[in-house]
């Protein structure tokens, strides 16, 4: 399933790719993307591992339509089948240019904002410190 359809949001077109995608990405490696997920769990979504990773003859254009496919965010997908399509005939002519590793905000953010919270009080360890030891 789709991110979306476990966050509980309507199937829709992008739902459909994820799932062409997600077969493209098993039929090529054996593995899922995002690896296994059983329909008790509520999966956190990563990065998934490129096709490469697994098989290292995979072109290079093929595994970006790939991981355009089978994006966590649906404003990263294809927006049609036809779209998917076109980038599979003409990809190894004009590459899709897929961001391969998102940035931590989009990934995790209650990792970010703990790191954010824990710059302060480092700070201000080193500040008590700096104030006890008399310096």
């Amino acid at each position: 399933m789709a991110p979306e359809c476990i966050a509980g949001k309507p199937a829709s077109v992008q739902s459909d790719l994820y799932a062409a995608g997600v077969s493209l990405y098993h039929l090529l490696t054996r593995r899922y993307p995002y690896g296994e997920i059983e329909p008790f769990q509520r999966p956190r979504f990563g990065d998934p591992v490129p096709p490469s990773g697994y098989r290292p003859d995979t072109p290079l254009w093929f595994e970006e339509v790939i991981l355009k496919a089978v994006a966590r965010d649906t404003r990263h997908r294809f927006e049609t089948a036809e779209e998917m399509v076109r980038a599979l005939e003409r990809a190894d002519q004009r590459p899709i240019g897929v961001q391969r590793v998102s940035p931590l905000v989009e990934r995790d953010p209650l990792v970010l904002r703990q790191w954010l919270a824990l710059a302060p009080l480092a700070m201000n360890l080193v500040l008590i410190y700096l104030v006890v030891a008399g310096v």
